[in-house]
């Protein structure tokens, strides 16, 4: 193991125990076997991987609003305000079964269904499926006017711009997104549905930071100067040294 010197405090030892107790021991295994069994540094991994979520969750709370308004902004223009009770949605299960959930979620709150209301209450999950196989005339009809900047993060990446490279990118965000929010270990990437190999955290980092450029270019641009996702992830914690450069 690299052993760098560092002027980061130990954690107390209470700390270590409590931090153990609140995990599952399935949980902290992943962090014990990076830390070669030193639970202390374990625990400054566990909690650096909290850092680095919470870093992500600030930057994809800005994309999923922008990409549902877009979206919701291009069906509105197709079907009129009140395109969530359209029949074009009958064409993918998943998509009726969400919106018919929005519905009851807002009337439990007294809150009548309307574009604005639907927007803001369809889940993550609403959107991506609106790029589903079922939902291609959907795309075709203008949803792909939702990525102005599409053709040209397309170009650059060596891609075409068509509705399963823009799926397959949303689909990256979202499992990211909800591994985040459910505060699943990022420590050695995430895995992907139909994938046998692993997805480094940067490369989810890259995949909505190209949906943020598909969107809204100047977004983005913002997007990049704010993050802290860079910073959060080069503070990895390592191993520390006492003066005497042993181990502690």
């Amino acid at each position: 193991m690299n052993i760098i010197p560092s002027t980061t405090p130990l954690l107390e030892a209470r700390f270590v125990n409590a931090l153990r107790a609140a995990a599952s021991a399935d949980r902290f295994a992943a962090y014990a076997v990076s830390a070669s069994q030193d639970m202390e540094l374990a625990c400054r991994l566990y909690l650096w991987d909290r850092n680095v979520e919470a870093a992500i969750l600030r930057d994809v709370a800005i994309v999923e609003v922008a990409l549902r308004n877009a979206l919701s902004h291009q069906l509105e223009a197709t079907f009129g305000p009140a395109w969530f009770v359209d029949p074009a949605l009958t064409c993918d299960s998943r998509l009726t079964d969400a919106r018919d959930r929005a519905i009851r979620e807002l009337a439990l709150n007294s809150r009548n269904p309307s574009s604005a209301n639907m927007t803001a209450q369809l889940s993550l999950g609403f959107w991506v499926n609106l790029l589903n196989g079922p939902a291609d005339p959907l795309w075709r009809k203008g949803l792909f006017r939702a990525f102005p900047g599409g053709r040209a993060e397309a170009a650059r990446t060596g891609q075409r711009f068509q509705r399963v490279w823009v799926l397959s990118t949303l689909q990256i965000m979202r499992v990211l997104r909800n591994r985040c929010a459910h505060h699943e270990p990022l420590l050695r990437g995430f895995p992907r549905n139909g994938h046998s190999v692993r997805m480094t955290t940067t490369d989810g980092i890259a995949a909505y930071m190209a949906i943020a450029r598909m969107l809204n270019r100047d977004l983005a641009d913002w997007l990049t100067s704010d993050t802290a996702t860079a910073a959060v992830l080069a503070a990895r914690p390592q191993p520390i040294t006492t003066a005497g450069g042993v181990q502690a």
